[in-house]
């Protein structure tokens, strides 16, 4: 007899809870293979089409298909282009197998007495041709036929005797350097319909990225039918890619694959560490919450990862992050520790004399981030998952807090929604601060473990969690270590005089607090209290905190705080009033000590460091820390929305589209503008494959 079936979801009856069971009736359905031919085909038809390919050698956006050249040089009045090492290659991936003509322009060197540079020009390991490249920019022409792409990608290498040019005319410039180059083209016998067989890269990653996000929709979010309707609205997109935009889009689709992998990953084992969280918290978790909660991880892992592994995409700070874990690596570990070797990032100019010895950047993210280096991919694409899985798992923190406050399920699933569609957590991906990300996170994990175990923590083994936590958000970035201390510095005042049964709670939460602060201080800090008290006593720090204030009037600092608020990239302004309509709906639940003072020290915290914001600038952290009181909050008036008729449905529905429509626009437009050099230098950091070896790892990190 057949299954009955839920007809809200396409799934057998009694079971839509159960991902296991969701992925086999996903598998099942006929709109599977459907999918999966109509992706093939897509890809298929994509590759019918042909015409010229094209890397211009100086320009920004072609990088990632160049290896083994200098920096890119405009001189006035030339063409832009850059120099080749001994070896440089040129990848065409993906661009399919078809008989082709490859023109290389090329200049040589401008040097009297110095002999031209012969070049060997290789195409995918077969050497093609040898010219000797003059003076003066000249346009080479090679054939290339089909059977040399047989895997449907080529890969060029342009191969000199090289030579430094300060050893021919003096000067600075040490690089080893060969020929110049402009452009290189792949240009086909005929434009336009050329039958052939799609690249294999190129053909696999869209069936994974189509596939991928039909059955993460469709065990998580959406019926089988609707999820392969967003499986094949991806798959045309990526078809359309190729065909337009072949070069770009073969280079983005391996990453797009690993990606969209990685997220289907990590959702089931988030689900099982969510259930024994909530287990052990003593809270409640609905089969339907928690697979919300799962789908709302996937959906924001995807669309963060998707645009920051896309090749051109810029996080502006992370390179500088990492080089300083490239130190460390280097075996700089010594010099990043002392006091101040850090510092000149965030120290004011107007602390002169030695003042950046008194102000605390700690190098614990940047020790962690040098494990990166060990890794076999790129250490700027581990940094970035690494920083979107933090930020996008904040929403079963959310949650949790929401629960255990005595806030609904409902509830607490709209915060963590709010807070996800929050645009300036994108906008923080784009800024690329990952220590500022990692501690904030550090700092909610913290606040989720001090609530969630309320009534254990005088529990030995609760207590050392709850202290390692917050030694965490002390260590991994200063600024939320000066968060969390004035936090539980005023959560643990404002209980005191209520304590009552709680007293032994508030006793474990102190113990962890010194306990963490103690540490943190033997561990790291201590370096610092000499440079301080220095600077207090010579009175600098008062005479640089008068020189480093706002320059405008405070109605003037505030207005624009509210206009940074209400701004498209931020979008905090609505969620926080809506926080602030929840608190009062949810007035009952404040009469509890425990959710009165945790709500009032998570905003005195973040008023306080206002205030402090005004005198040392400290980029609006104060308000990305009150962001989680915001979503938890504004959670309990989107649920009472949502109980309404239609206007409150009207309201809840605009909340969300409005907030997701400037989340996406703020991420397409800083994904699409901003940009930032790298030079040959920065090399590890964002190539592939250059990881030093393992067995050299520990001593180095230490300069044995």
């Amino acid at each position: 007899m057949a299954q009955p079936t839920d007809n809200r979801r396409g799934f057998p009856e009694g079971v839509a809870g159960i991902p296991a069971i969701r992925l086999r009736v996903a598998l099942s359905h006929w709109a599977m293979p459907v999918l999966l031919v109509l992706t093939l085909l897509g890809v298929g038809l994509a590759y019918q089409v042909d015409t010229i390919y094209r890397i211009d050698a100086g320009n920004y956006f072609d990088r990632p298909f160049l290896r083994g050249f200098h920096d890119r040089e405009d001189i006035g009045g030339t063409e832009p282009f850059r120099w080749t090492g001994a070896r440089a290659e040129v990848r065409f991936p993906g661009v399919g197998a078809q008989d082709r003509w490859l023109l290389v322009r090329l200049g040589g060197h401008e040097y009297p007495g110095l002999a031209d540079r012969v070049v060997t020009v290789e195409a995918n390991g077969r050497e093609i041709g040898r010219i000797v490249v003059r003076k003066g920019w000249q346009e080479y022409r090679f054939w290339i036929p089909a059977a040399l792409q047989q895997r449907g990608s080529l890969r060029v290498v342009l191969e000199t005797e090289p030579f430094v040019p300060a050893s021919v005319v003096g000067g600075e410039d040490d690089r080893l350097v060969g020929v110049k180059a402009s452009r290189v083209e792949l240009v086909p016998m005929r434009s336009g319909l050329a039958l052939g067989w799609p690249a294999s890269v190129p053909l696999l990653a869209s069936v994974v990225v189509a596939t991928g996000v039909y059955l993460g929709l469709a065990m998580w979010v959406l019926r089988p039918v609707w999820a392969a309707a967003f499986g094949l609205l991806i798959s045309a997109a990526l078809s359309w890619a190729l065909a337009a935009h072949r070069l770009q889009a073969a280079a983005y689709l391996p990453r797009l694959a690993g990606g969209t992998l990685l997220g289907l990953l990590l959702v089931p084992l988030l689900g099982v560490l969510a259930r024994q969280m909530y287990r052990w918290s003593g809270v409640a978790a609905a089969p339907w919450a928690l697979r919300t909660l799962q789908g709302m991880f996937l959906i924001g892992f995807w669309l963060k990862a998707w645009g920051l592994l896309y090749p051109t995409s810029v996080a502006i700070d992370l390179k500088w992050h990492l080089f300083q874990a490239q130190r460390i690596v280097d075996g700089e570990l010594a010099a990043l520790y002392r006091p101040g070797a850090l510092a000149f990032w965030i120290t004011p100019e107007q602390w002169s004399g030695g003042a950046e010895a008194a102000v605390p950047y700690t190098p614990f993210y940047h020790l962690t981030a040098a494990a990166f280096f060990f890794l076999p991919w790129p250490p700027y694409v581990t940094a970035n998952l690494l920083s979107v899985f933090l930020d996008t798992s904040r929403g079963f923190l959310i949650f949790g807090l929401a629960r255990k406050l005595g806030m609904s399920e409902r509830a607490g699933v709209f915060g963590a929604l709010l807070y996800s569609l929050l645009p300036v957590t994108f906008l923080l991906h784009s800024w690329g601060n990952v220590p500022t990300t990692t501690g904030l996170w550090w700092a909610l994990a913290a606040t989720w473990y001090l609530v969630g175990g309320w009534e254990k923590l005088a529990r030995w083994q609760v207590g050392i969690g709850l202290t390692l936590l917050l030694l965490g958000t002390m260590l991994y970035y200063s600024v939320t270590a000066a968060f969390i201390v004035v936090f539980l510095v005023i959560l643990l005042l404002g209980l005191m005089p209520s304590s009552g049964s709680r007293t032994r709670s508030l006793g474990a939460i102190a113990l962890a607090l010194a306990a963490a602060f103690a540490l943190a201080i033997a561990i790291y800090y201590w370096q610092y209290i000499p440079a301080f008290l220095l600077l207090v006593r010579t009175g600098k720090l008062a005479a640089g905190l008068a020189e480093t204030r706002q320059r405008v009037p405070v109605p003037l600092f505030l207005w624009q705080t509210l206009r940074r608020l209400a701004s498209v990239r931020y979008g905090l302004l609505w969620p926080a009033l809506l926080a602030v309509a929840g608190a009062w709906l949810g007035r009952a639940r404040l009469r509890d000590p425990l959710v009165r003072w945790l709500t009032l020290s998570w905003l005195l915290t973040g008023l306080l460091f206002f205030a402090v914001d005004y005198w040392v600038q400290l980029v609006d952290k104060h308000i990305f820390f009150l962001a989680p009181l915001w979503a938890l909050w504004g959670g309990v008036a989107l649920d009472w929305l949502a109980g309404r008729r239609l206007p409150g449905k009207a309201a809840l529905w605009a909340t969300y589209l409005t907030l997701a429509g400037s989340a996406l626009y703020t991420w397409v437009y800083r994904l699409s503008y901003v940009r930032q050099e790298w030079s040959e230098i920065d090399v590890r950091i964002v190539g592939e494959r250059l990881a030093p070896f393992l067995a050299q790892g520990v001593a180095r990190l230490f300069g044995l």
